[in-house]
């Protein structure tokens, strides 16, 4: 994220939180991880009114299985 915060003229944004996440022990990977180990997809998109077929189509997609 340093790049992006520089970038936008905000290069102290990106030394706090890299101060943060030190004083954590954690990473902004790590902790990406963990939600998405906890977040369901299927039914995020299911709730939106996303049609299972669509869903099992990009559940293929993004895994590269074939639907079925």
């Amino acid at each position: 994220m340093t790049p992006v915060f520089t970038a936008l003229g905000r290069a102290e944004e990106a030394a706090r939180l890299a101060a943060a996440y030190r004083s954590h022990a954690t990473s902004p990977y790590a902790e990406m991880l963990k939600v998405a180990r906890r977040f369901d997809g299927a039914a995020y998109l299911a709730a939106a009114g996303v049609p299972g077929t669509t869903v099992a189509a990009l559940r293929a997609r993004a895994t590269g299985q074939p639907r079925g």
